[in-house]
């Protein structure tokens, strides 16, 4: 594809990939966007189209969310990974990153009921801590403790 093809059409707010409409504003190979647009009319992924720098952010938050809610299935991790070039899974499962997550679901669940404690219960199928470990320990382990207790806390309504 070259930037003078023609890869859908966009009309009242609304994208259309070339197979279902042939009418409206073109949208050309390469036209930016801060989430993937997919056609209003199929469903599918407009193809040749670039992320801005908040798209690429947009679709990273995407891909965490949907690996933190075992939705591997998402278009997040598959379509868009695919299309974009991006990493299906954003973070690597390190020993470092599941040690960070246990501690950090471990601080900071919120109960029995929280999601919080079912990522717990999720993280602890993968990591169990030795006797004398008391906690995530410091670098990559411990950044990934501070990006989860804030997942954490967010996702139970409030802050760190």
């Amino acid at each position: 594809m070259n930037a003078a093809d023609v890869i859908g059409y966009a009309r009242d707010g609304a994208h259309f990939c070339t197979d279902c409409a042939s009418d409206g504003a073109p949208l050309f190979c390469g036209f930016e966007v801060d989430a993937p647009a997919h056609c209003d009319a199929c469903g599918t992924l407009i193809e040749g189209q670039e992320l801005t720098d908040d798209g690429r952010e947009y679709v990273t938050r995407e891909q965490v969310r949907a690996l933190l809610q075992g939705r591997e299935d998402a278009p997040a991790l598959t379509i868009w990974a695919d299309a974009f070039d991006l990493p299906a899974f954003p973070y690597s499962y390190s020993e470092d990153r599941i040690r960070g997550h246990y501690w950090a679901a471990s601080d900071w669940h919120g109960g029995q009921a929280s999601r919080g404690y079912r990522h717990l219960c999720k993280v602890s199928r993968r990591y169990t801590p030795g006797r004398m470990e008391r906690d995530a320990g410091n670098g990559n382990a411990h950044a990934y403790y501070i990006h989860a207790a804030a997942m954490i806390a967010r996702a139970q309504g409030g802050t760190l």
